[in-house]
């Protein structure tokens, strides 16, 4: 996957996001998508903070939605590699975000590791 390609994906992932539009979000994950992330342990109480599979993700990410009306993200930038990215943004409260996304032959991404500034999450 070239880097163009790579960069026309977050847009539309960022854009999705910022619509809320959770059907749009979602086809950027396998259904098999292994996710981290800090917000895992504080919404749903689960200490090693992964969730797996796309329908427990989406759950999470419409808690999201109702957690946070307001929430958006700001690109930042993006750090490519060999079978993924980091995608860098910055949330609506400010902090900065790093997701180190793992992406499948079809450029879906099935393996997430978010990162947050601060303690704010």
């Amino acid at each position: 996957m070239d880097n163009q390609h790579i960069k026309t994906l977050i847009a539309d992932w960022i854009d999705a996001w910022n619509k809320q539009d959770i059907d749009r979000i979602m086809r950027h994950y396998t259904e098999d998508v292994i996710f981290y992330s800090p917000t895992v342990i504080k919404r749903w109480d689960i200490t090693e903070g992964k969730i797996e599979g796309k329908e427990k993700l989406k759950a999470h990410f419409l808690k999201a939605f109702e957690l946070v009306p307001d929430l958006h993200f700001e690109f930042r930038d993006v750090l490519y590699g060999v079978e993924g990215m980091i995608i860098l943004y910055k949330r609506e409260t400010g902090i900065l975000a790093a997701d180190i996304v793992t992406l499948n032959d079809e450029g879906k991404c099935f393996m997430v590791k978010a990162y947050y500034s601060g303690s704010d999450k």
